[in-house]
């Protein structure tokens, strides 16, 4: 899910993830939209993460990537779950569903081939 700004008047007619509550620009209220399925992006940036600090439950090192997916204002950011990332990989959006944590951790990307 993502949410997009409703006002025809309104510069910004892309999505956003994650989700505002009020356009940035505009300042109207968000309307939720459904994304395609799956989730398909290309790989933006990344970096190794060796040390995760508090309150990050993954193991180490991991990839961090940061996913460019068509129509989105924003680039979101989560970990590879497997594999080792390039600039321009096209990736698929995976969600935790059996024991979730209700965290940014429930959503990762995964090497994606047709």
């Amino acid at each position: 899910m993502a949410t997009r700004c409703p006002n025809n008047k309104c510069a910004e007619k892309r999505l956003w993830i994650p989700p505002r509550a009020h356009c940035p620009d505009c300042h109207t209220e968000m309307v939720w939209e459904t994304l395609p399925n799956p989730v398909i992006g290309k790989v933006y940036a990344f970096t190794q993460v060796v040390y995760a600090g508090i309150g990050i439950e993954l193991s180490t090192p991991y990839w961090q990537v940061d996913v460019e997916l068509p129509g989105l204002a924003t680039i979101p950011k989560s970990y590879l779950l497997y594999g080792k990332p390039y600039i321009g990989m096209k990736v698929k959006a995976e969600f935790r569903t059996k024991n979730p944590t209700n965290t940014v951790l429930d959503y990762c990307w995964a090497p994606y081939e047709q």
